[in-house]
């Protein structure tokens, strides 16, 4: 069904375009329209008809006057800031003029010569492209001068000015050096910092632990961080990673004990029939079944458990303003549980839970510091997250 569907969709598409007219184009005024569409029905065919050729050569002459009498009249009022537009004009006649030449000189199978008033638009292209170009250096250059690190603004709307001759050139004048200068002063800078507010002791390698994100992963194109002052550098905002609360629980321990019980095939017994001997089978074997009985088991088991609690806030601070602009919450907690256990009775009855548990004593308490640790990673991981959805920086 779906194949009858494709195949009848592109019945109707051929049928439609088949049926468009480029003389219906002209009249629409769709001149770029008429010239594709007589394009297409032109190419290849060796027997051309009149009335194809006479559409082309409509369109392009309307759509050329067209485009040069918008081009004259931004030459009689021409402000620097338009050289663009005529640079985007006379490309495009450039593009249409490319798209009719391969089929000159254009002769219909009745003898009818098409007439195409092609135009040298390159010396008017490149003066026109120098002069958008000379614009918008200029224009950046103006921004940039007396340029301070407070003029953010300035120094993004320079870099992208200077962007806009990279569709002209390559190369020109010191554009790299000038980028250079104007993504130098418009990039953010953002400094992370961690805080202890909760009283408890913070050894250095866990703060530098709680420091050490993926600078790179986290780096834009107008945004750089940074986890350590940088000379003179001015930074613009602090994240400050504040640790308020830091716990650790004391080392629990606890017993259980629980019966696990499970029947079994305990030998067999013989089936009597109603005379109460022994039956037997179609081969006069001795029938038996199997006997089943409960049995049990006793399981002791010893539970450690011990856990560590890092809370604190991510507070985003524009230095520039002396102001805290947004705060999150932020937690996490590092637990430890280990399970030993013994048992008494008939082995048999211990279901894979129990069994995977056995052992004579459960793993060592770990060290207050190995249990902060881990929850600190955790706080880490989600302070990277949050930095990476702010979209202010």
């Amino acid at each position: 069904m779906l194949m009858k569907w494709i195949i009848y969709t592109i019945a109707l598409s051929t049928i439609i375009s088949s049926c468009r007219s480029v003389q219906e184009l002209v009249d629409k005024g769709d001149y770029d329209g008429a010239i594709y569409l007589a394009a297409e029905k032109l190419h290849g065919k060796k027997n051309k008809k009149t009335k194809h050729i006479q559409g082309l050569e409509e369109a392009f002459a309307k759509v050329n006057n067209r485009d040069l009498a918008y081009l004259e009249s931004l030459n009689a009022d021409l402000y620097p800031e338009r050289w663009d537009k005529v640079c985007d004009i006379l490309a495009e006649i450039q593009r249409r003029q490319d798209k009719v030449s391969p089929f000159l000189p254009l002769i219909s199978k009745d003898g009818y010569v098409g007439h195409f008033d092609m135009i040298n638009i390159y010396p008017s292209l490149e003066e026109a492209s120098i002069n958008a170009s000379n614009y918008h250096y200029a224009y950046a250059e103006q921004l940039l001068k007396n340029m301070t690190y407070k003029r953010k603004a300035d120094a993004t709307e320079a870099y992208h000015s200077l962007q806009k001759i990279d569709r002209y050139f390559n190369h020109f004048k010191n554009i790299d050096a000038l980028k250079e200068t104007a993504h130098h002063y418009g990039t953010t800078r953002v400094l992370i910092e961690t805080s202890n507010t909760a009283g408890a002791f913070i050894s250095h390698d866990l703060q530098e632990e709680l420091l050490a994100v993926n600078i790179p992963s986290l780096n834009s194109f107008w945004t750089d961080f940074y986890t350590s002052a940088q000379g003179d550098l001015p930074m613009d905002y602090n994240v400050v990673l504040d640790i308020d609360q830091l716990d650790v629980s004391s080392e629990r321990e606890s017993e259980r004990i629980y019966v696990e019980t499970r029947e079994v095939v305990d030998g067999f017994t013989y089936v009597l029939d109603r005379n109460g001997n022994v039956a037997k089978d179609t081969l006069g074997n001795d029938i038996r079944e199997d006997r089943y009985v409960d049995i049990n088991v006793e399981i002791v088991e010893l539970l450690r458990e011990k856990a560590a609690y890092v809370k604190g806030s991510l507070k985003i601070i524009d230095i520039n303003k002396q102001q805290l602009i947004d705060e999150f919450p932020i937690a996490a907690e590092s637990t430890f549980k280990s399970y030993a256990s013994r048992f008494f009775g008939d082995e048999r009855a211990l279901t894979s839970r129990s069994r995977n548990r056995l052992r004579n004593e459960p793993e060592r308490f770990p060290a207050n510091e190995a249990l902060i640790w881990q929850a600190a990673e955790d706080v880490k991981s989600a302070m990277v997250d949050y930095i990476q959805n702010i979209r202010y920086f």
